[in-house]
């Protein structure tokens, strides 16, 4: 578990997926950024159990999805990439579509992204599969919490 902050939360509106919410993780030690999620999650707005969704929404969420691995593949290359998004029939099985990348910058940064979408509702008993709209994109600084040389110490600050 990381030395963190509850984290710092912004929302902001979208028009064809849910609103964008950014969580911002600080290290305790030192407020640098620790982690950084990017979050469009129906389950944040709407609390309903069988929450579907038309087509249409779920094409718009491919979109979003596509287009922000796109900006992080132009930047830092290629990602390693599992699972697709090209069968739309699998929205309504119980697989539902589902992707995952990654890209490891250095040592310490990394970021990865992915997407869970489903139509797909079951109860037995207790336990319930729930229809699922959701892409998160992590931004992680990864460090040890001795970890903080880059943070000012009290003898540099009195120099």
């Amino acid at each position: 578990m990381k030395p963190v902050f509850k984290p710092v939360i912004f929302e902001r509106k979208e028009k064809d997926i849910p609103n964008l919410l950014v969580f911002y993780y600080g290290y305790k030690k030192d407020s640098a950024i620790a982690e950084i999620l990017y979050e469009w999650d129906v389950h944040n707005f709407d609390k309903g159990e069988n929450v579907k969704k038309a087509i249409a929404f779920n094409k718009a969420m491919i979109k979003k999805y596509l287009e922000l691995i796109g900006e992080v593949s132009k930047k830092y290359g290629k990602s390693i990439r599992e699972g697709n998004l090209d069968n739309l029939d699998l929205l309504n099985s119980s697989e539902g579509l589902h992707r995952s990348d990654e890209w490891k910058i250095n040592d310490s940064i990394s970021i990865s992204a992915n997407i869970d979408l489903s139509e797909h509702y079951e109860r037995q008993g207790m336990m319930a599969t729930v229809p699922t709209h959701k892409i998160r994109l992590y931004v992680m600084n990864e460090r040890e919490e001795e970890d903080a040389g880059n943070a000012l110490s009290k003898e540099k600050i009195g120099l």
